[in-house]
């Protein structure tokens, strides 16, 4: 395992290890999620969602192990919460009510009600909370991340997935923001997708 590797790993057991002691209920997503799981990715930055009513104290908590950093906005992302943090050369992002502009300016919303996970035992790191890969295979396609979505397939060709899960966070694309030509198109690709 290469140094870059070993720090996010004890980052993330030192965020899991904070968040626990004080009770905050956390969801790791994104490509330290798919790494934590097996999945050959670059891991850039960890990715931790939060319920909106644990957001104010879990960002706090997270800002008294490392320090606030100002993002520059990326359009895309209209999430409500958000924070960037660095710890040493890991780049940490804690978010509550997960949203995405998508075509027509239509809005994908993850809300808070929505978060579920999986508490896996990683070698390494111990006890895990990790976001649902079914989520993670819509927001990537969403987000036009081809390769991840091909990763979360590859990975679903032995851990089959959760069809309905799927569909229900497709049900999350704002409906009357979005033709329906658009919402169609979203549909397809996600049922184009082979496992």
């Amino acid at each position: 395992m290469n140094n870059d590797k070993r720090s996010l790993l004890d980052s993330i057991q030192q965020i899991r290890d904070l968040f626990e002691l004080h009770h905050i209920k956390y969801f790791v997503g994104g490509s330290m999620m798919l790494y934590l799981r097996g999945v050959e990715v670059d891991v850039h930055d960890i990715d931790i969602l939060v319920d909106q009513m644990d957001y104010i104290r879990a960002s706090r908590l997270l800002g008294s192990i490392a320090k606030p950093v100002e993002k520059e906005p990326n359009s895309i992302y209209q999430t409500t919460y958000f924070q960037m943090y660095q710890m040493g050369d890991i780049s940490i992002d804690i978010m509550a009510e997960f949203k995405v502009s998508i075509k027509d300016d239509a809005l994908f919303h993850y809300p808070s009600l929505m978060l579920v996970g999986d508490k896996m035992v990683h070698p390494i790191v111990g006890n895990i909370e990790l976001m649902l890969l079914e989520d993670w295979l819509v927001i990537y396609q969403l987000i036009h991340r081809p390769q991840k979505v091909r990763d979360i397939c590859l990975y679903f060709e032995t851990q089959h997935p959760t069809l309905t899960r799927i569909m229900s966070i497709c049900n999350c694309i704002d409906n009357a923001l979005v033709s329906k030509e658009t919402y169609q198109e979203v549909i397809q690709a996600i049922d184009s997708i082979q496992f």
